[in-house]
């Protein structure tokens, strides 16, 4: 790792930042920095501003024309802005930075020192272990649960044994040598996200590896990522987020290989039989979760373009919304969220809605669906037909008494019935 003195004005703030996963580029990333971090951005500014030192080393990496900050975007983000307070995205924070001397900032921070590095691998174990305390602001601000996740879902981290999984399918079919062994962490990474793993040609759930289309065609498309990954044609640069993850596998379509090809109904997993699906688990919860959506849930919409908001909602009602306190924002983001959800669905997999159709009724055309894909068993569907009926607490029409009826009052746990009946309709919408 190198030490070296560079230019404000070229680094750049990293619009994939684990704290708030991908966004459009440098500026939403430092606009999204003041606008959830407001306290920390404030009193780190102050910080720099007075004693006009940088006390911590951004860790960046050469990128063309400029350096990517890796680690230090709080920091640079505020240099930046200290620097020329017309760039802040309001007029508050450009009334803010502006109180500071902008002659002795140019003095302080034109250049900075940086922690120049140009191996990956090594820049990923050193963001894992230095996010351990925040100091109010001014040290590094510790990762709270949705940015831990942001990190495990970018990397793969959470596969738990995807990898390994491929890996021996591969050598059972003879499509790759006993000797062969895959660097099991770029495979993750790449596969990490269900979206990513549909174009592939596969799901992977509860263990086990589900073939989306033709069995030897996704074969083809595993073996060519396992040999290219391998041999070294593709490295952890080329995968470090979702645009480089799918501008490979774009290669692989121009290439002739089954993407995109995910049919309607699913195909047959590892063993060659028809998937059996798992029976899908209503998990009881300890009084303890503050949150609708378990912290260890799958985000099935990250990173997803076509379903930014559904994004936004499933990580607010993961990490921020808390019962007692929001039970009215839960309950109708919760429906918010089961709408956008079965309307992605219907729109990937040709499932027409009329004008006339209820939201039971979309609900059980996506119900009906995901059980002739095998994405939910019998019982699943039984319990789904339950929630269809307009009388239960536990139903569709519950939900739309939540946004539309003011005497209507959600209480904890039949927001939290109603989730472990609908939960399964909406991390199988993407697929």
């Amino acid at each position: 790792m190198e030490i070296k003195e560079i230019l404000v004005s070229d680094l750049q703030i990293n619009r994939d930042n684990d704290r708030h996963g991908s966004l459009r580029d440098e500026t939403a990333s430092i606009q999204w920095l003041l606008e959830k971090r407001e306290h920390h951005m404030r009193a780190l500014a102050s910080d720099l501003a007075t004693s006009r030192k940088l006390y911590e080393r951004p860790l960046v990496r050469k990128e063309g024309d400029v350096y990517g900050v890796y680690d230090g975007n709080r920091r640079t983000s505020c240099i930046k802005l200290l620097l020329d307070p017309a760039k802040a995205p309001s007029e508050k924070w450009r009334e803010f930075f502006a109180t500071h001397n902008q002659t002795e900032m140019q003095k302080a921070f034109h250049r900075i020192e940086c922690e120049v590095e140009s191996d990956l691998a090594i820049i990923e174990e050193t963001l894992y272990r230095r996010h351990t305390g925040s100091q109010d602001g001014v040290g590094q601000s510790q990762w709270d649960p949705e940015a831990k996740s942001n990190f495990l879902q970018r990397t793969g981290k959470d596969s738990a044994g995807l990898a390994e999984t491929i890996e021996k399918v591969l050598k059972a079919e003879n499509l790759i040598g006993d000797d062969v062994q895959l660097p099991r962490s770029n495979l993750d990474r790449l596969l990490s996200a269900e979206p990513i793993r549909k174009r592939a040609g596969v799901s992977f759930s509860g263990g086990t590896l589900v073939y989306l289309g033709n069995k030897d065609d996704n074969l083809k498309t595993l073996q060519r990522i396992a040999n290219d990954l391998s041999g070294r044609k593709i490295v952890l640069g080329d995968l470090w987020n979702n645009v480089g993850k799918n501008k490979y596998l774009d290669q692989l379509k121009t290439d002739g290989l089954a993407i995109d090809r995910a049919p309607a109904k699913a195909a047959t997993p590892t063993d060659g039989d028809r998937p059996t699906p798992a029976p899908v688990k209503y998990r009881k919860r300890a009084p303890k979760d503050k949150n609708l959506i378990l912290h260890a849930d799958d985000n099935p919409f990250v990173n997803l373009p076509t379903c930014e908001r559904a994004d936004r909602i499933w990580r607010e009602l993961q990490f921020h919304l808390e019962f007692d306190i929001h039970d009215n924002a839960i309950a109708v983001l919760m429906r918010v969220l089961l709408d956008l959800a079965i309307t992605h669905y219907g729109r990937e997999q040709g499932i027409a809605f009329s004008r006339n159709h209820t939201f039971a009724q979309k609900v059980s055309a996506v119900a009906d669906s995901m059980q002739n894909r095998g994405f939910i068993d019998s019982r699943g569907r039984s319990i789904v037909r339950k929630f269809e009926s307009d009388k239960p607490i536990v139903s569709a029409h519950s939900m739309h008494q939540y946004v539309h009826n003011s005497s209507f009052h959600p209480g904890k746990s039949d927001l939290k019935s109603i989730w472990n009946v609908i939960r399964p309709l909406i991390i199988n919408s993407t697929k």
